[in-house]
């Protein structure tokens, strides 16, 4: 895998910035450049995201893009370039959303999550915002589940779970985190890499960071699939809680590549 992360603003690299394949991990070199050997199994190179600059979504869809947009094929070079602006002024100060099991399982559930939440969600941080001058520099992350066991929902959740337009102009982008719901039950998967295959292909990585002020963010699976119970609409997967010796050593290298460790949050 190689690349460039450049500064829009100056079209040069950024140095410093990890980059990994949920595997493996390296940084950007003085020009900004990466590369390493990709993991046979991994999917997907993403970057960890720095406080310094915006969150880069995609333009048609809203959607956080720290991440290639295909998989990784792991027989060729794969080469994944990204762009970063720079915030105007430093963010010491944002709002963190927690949006709870969305859990939908029919189109009727998540257009009512559209109308209902999503719409709820607009009102009060554009009222937030404008009239009380509160929850600014605003982000979102999900808790899990944002399916429920219904694979077809997927194409139409991940664009729910993109971003939040509001009223005022404002946008706030949506950080993913997979729930033991979104992994695929299926007496075709065999493994926990298999049952994970479509969330990464429809939303992104499972095991991730990103910096906002002074704060390190980990977003990680933590459901580790068995196999699969049930029969025809009733079929869910079976799983352990936990973490593999994998994404423990994974986490281990992401902790070790933040800077100023000395004056960051960890969530």
């Amino acid at each position: 895998a190689i690349g460039l992360i450049a500064d829009s603003s100056t079209g040069k690299g950024i140095a410093g910035i990890p980059v990994t394949d949920g595997y493996t991990f390296t940084t950007t070199d003085a020009n900004g450049v990466y590369q390493f050997n990709a993991n046979r199994w991994a999917r997907r190179v993403y970057f960890t995201l720095p406080s310094e600059y915006k969150v880069p979504v995609d333009p048609e869809n809203g959607r956080p893009i720290f991440y290639s947009a295909k998989d990784i094929n792991y027989k060729q070079q794969n080469r994944n370039d990204f762009t970063l602006t720079p915030l105007d002024k430093p963010e010491d100060e944002f709002t963190i959303l927690a949006i709870g099991d969305p859990q939908c399982e029919v189109a009727s559930e998540a257009d009512r999550f559209r109308n209902e939440t999503i719409n709820d969600i607009k009102s009060t941080m554009a009222f937030a915002q404008n009239t009380m001058d509160k929850y600014h520099n605003a982000y979102a992350i999900t808790m899990g589940d944002i399916t429920f066991d219904n694979t077809v929902l997927w194409p139409k959740m991940a664009e729910l779970c993109s971003s939040i337009n509001l009223s005022n102009g404002k946008s706030i982008p949506i950080f993913n985190c997979i729930g033991n719901h979104d992994h695929e039950a299926s007496l075709d998967v065999q493994n926990d890499a298999e049952a994970v295959e479509l969330y990464i292909q429809n939303v992104g990585p499972t095991d991730y960071s990103f910096n906002r002020g002074k704060v390190h963010f980990v977003v990680m699976d933590n459901i580790v699939y068995t196999g699969t119970s049930g029969f025809g609409d009733s079929m869910t997967c079976t799983y352990d809680a936990g973490y593999s010796s994998q994404q423990v050593d994974w986490l281990a290298k992401d902790l070790e590549a933040v800077a100023d460790k000395e004056n960051k949050m960890v969530i």
